[in-house]
């Protein structure tokens, strides 16, 4: 019987995900800043809590935390993540964002639908179109 001692949750978390990120591949990806980093935006934030508390590490100079910011024009600034159940709701009100395709799907169709009876306009469907401006 071979026995190996447990890891604690945290520093597994801390060693896995940085290599994560730097081993992810995006078919289109950029460099920024000073760093070698590539990813398919500027990483500005990583958010990495585990039962209420912080797991630490650092990728690139970016080190995680509890904090999230939403939309760079539409939110309210940087907010704590409290609890990943309700994270979605906290970044569509704060951070003025929907985390999903379909939520923003949703909205982009109202807005659509709305702007089309203001105007007295008929809405001819693409949905390419559509499915590209959801993935903006």
């Amino acid at each position: 019987v071979i026995e190996t001692p447990g890891r604690d949750a945290t520093d597994i978390i801390a060693e896995a995900v940085p290599a994560i990120i730097r081993g992810f591949h995006w078919p289109k990806s950029m460099r920024w800043g000073t760093g070698d980093l590539r990813w398919v935006r500027p990483l500005q934030r990583i958010v990495c809590v585990l039962d209420g508390k912080v797991v630490p590490f650092e990728v690139d100079g970016i080190s995680s935390g509890d904090e999230t910011e939403g939309h760079r024009v539409h939110g309210r600034g940087p907010f704590k993540v409290t609890f990943r159940k309700n994270y979605e709701s906290q970044l569509s009100g704060a951070g003025h964002v929907k985390l999903t395709r379909d939520a923003r799907r949703e909205v982009i169709l109202a807005g659509i639908e709305k702007v089309c009876a203001e105007a007295g306009l008929e809405w001819i469907e693409d949905k390419g179109l559509l499915e590209e401006v959801v993935g903006l």
